[in-house]
């Protein structure tokens, strides 16, 4: 079953019922792998933030106990 599309632009939400795709919802539909991103591996980390590195992994800091910061 096809979930039901909706848009933001006027032309779509003006329309009457049965409302077409607007030129955004065919180009989702034509393209759906649009806007997709890659899922990005998290690693506990010795860092003061949140680093990205080269190869795209995420390090993230470790929290001590007891530390104000992160309550």
């Amino acid at each position: 079953m096809m979930e039901p599309n909706g848009c933001s632009c006027p032309a779509w939400k003006f329309a009457k019922a049965p409302k077409p795709d607007c030129h955004h919802i065919a180009f989702i539909k034509a393209n759906p792998s649009y806007g997709e991103q890659a899922f990005k591996q998290i690693v506990l980390a010795n860092v003061r933030e949140v680093t990205v590195r080269d190869d795209g992994v995420l390090l993230t800091p470790l929290i001590a106990f007891n530390d104000l910061h992160f309550s």
